[in-house]
């Protein structure tokens, strides 16, 4: 059995159950489950294992949703895909395929396999991993100028999260202090001239400048640079 088909524990198929009234770790695990189980589909086997009405086995969508029923409408109901298979053959009711053509679903999308096996749609080859999980769920913004720069396979991952953090504005300074409400005299700690913010520390300070000019000579680079857009265009 799959980490996939492990962690959607079902309370009658395909809507995963947890603790009632959860605290906030609790509801943002459940959203996240269920994110993960709407990528997911059944492959049919013998159907034993899979909720004829509750799970994804005719398609993207289950049964349940594609009709908008509710838990309390299908209590006691709780056929499995395998009441429509026999000897590896469907032999579905003119009633139930009437039923599911109205869901807007169709056998003729089942997926077939010895045994149910639960896949991972994201993926061509149907295996689930963190890593293609995150990047299904997770909430993506629109894509900087700067992200190859950063994130690339040949930049250490510890620097790679400085530079964000430097690019998107997230450095710890002492004008960040302030904007969270905390009051303080404020210095830059090289120049000892200008109050400490992050366009001073990376393009303004005066000894900031005189290392820009080091790297340009060591690197064979044009320095003179004011932000990020033009050191990156420059180098």
């Amino acid at each position: 059995m799959s980490w996939l088909e492990k962690s959607a524990s079902r309370s009658g198929g395909g809507v995963i159950k947890l603790k009632p009234d959860p605290p906030s770790f609790y509801a943002e695990k459940r959203r996240a489950l269920n994110d993960i189980d709407s990528r997911s589909q059944w492959v049919v086997g013998l159907g034993s294992r899979i909720d004829f009405w509750r799970d994804r086995w005719a398609g993207t969508r289950s049964i349940q949703e594609a009709l908008h029923l509710t838990d309390r409408e299908l209590r006691g109901c709780s056929s499995r895909a395998s009441s429509i298979i026999g000897n590896g053959h469907i032999y579905c009711p003119p009633a139930i395929l009437e039923l599911i053509q109205k869901a807007g679903l169709s056998i003729n999308d089942m997926k077939r396999a010895k045994v149910d096996t639960l896949i991972w749609l994201p993926e061509l080859k149907g295996d689930f991993s963190t890593a293609s999980a995150f990047n299904a769920i997770r909430n993506k913004g629109v894509r900087v100028h700067w992200h190859r720069a950063v994130w690339n396979r040949f930049t250490h991952p510890k620097l790679a999260a400085n530079a964000w953090k430097l690019y998107s504005g997230r450095a710890a300074t002492d004008l960040a202090a302030k904007k969270k409400g905390i009051q303080l005299a404020s210095k830059c700690k090289l120049c000892r001239q200008q109050e400490e913010d992050l366009n001073h520390l990376l393009w303004q300070c005066d000894f900031v400048d005189k290392t820009w000019n080091w790297l340009a000579g060591k690197f064979k680079f044009r320095a003179g640079f004011r932000n990020s857009r033009d050191a990156m265009s420059r180098s």
